[in-house]
């Protein structure tokens, strides 16, 4: 590997821990207590998403992959986490699982499978994000936090 391409793989790996690592801290913060109303929602609610499992630089085998993470989301805002392999788009939906239900993305998870792509031998980047939408969930209110593996 050249000079350059090891110095822009450490920059990435570096940029990837400072962005999980914020997402981290943020993400402790959903445990905060919150408004129920929207509008103090939209003005106070600080994004955070996390890929918890499998861990970061985990070796998994070639083929489907289940992973499963956590974000600052809650049933009473508009955020919806998504998630994708190698940085292919468009970016896939994950399942909420949160306590709230459907529309709670606290906990989620994604099923990598042929229908969008499997696990690779190799290095497979998998990437979550979660944007915070507008009432009528056609634009983001605040930048979109990613957490890298």
């Amino acid at each position: 590997m050249g000079s350059f391409k090891k110095h822009i793989f450490v920059i990435a790996l570096l940029s990837c821990f400072l962005l999980v690592t914020a997402a981290a801290s943020l993400v402790g913060a959903q445990n905060q207590s919150q408004s129920s109303s929207n509008a103090n929602v939209t003005g106070s609610h600080k994004l955070g998403v996390k890929i918890t499992s499998p861990s970061k630089n985990a070796t998994v085998p070639a083929g489907q992959l289940t992973i499963s993470g956590i974000s600052s989301d809650t049933a009473i805002t508009n955020c919806m986490v998504s998630a994708d392999w190698n940085d292919l788009k468009p970016m896939q939906n994950v399942t909420a699982k949160g306590p709230g239900g459907a529309n709670d993305y606290s906990n989620w998870t994604y099923a990598y499978n042929e229908t969008y792509h499997n696990m690779t031998v190799g290095i497979n980047e998998l990437t979550s994000k979660i944007p915070y939408y507008d009432a009528t969930m056609s634009k983001t209110l605040d930048p979109t936090l990613y957490a890298e593996y």
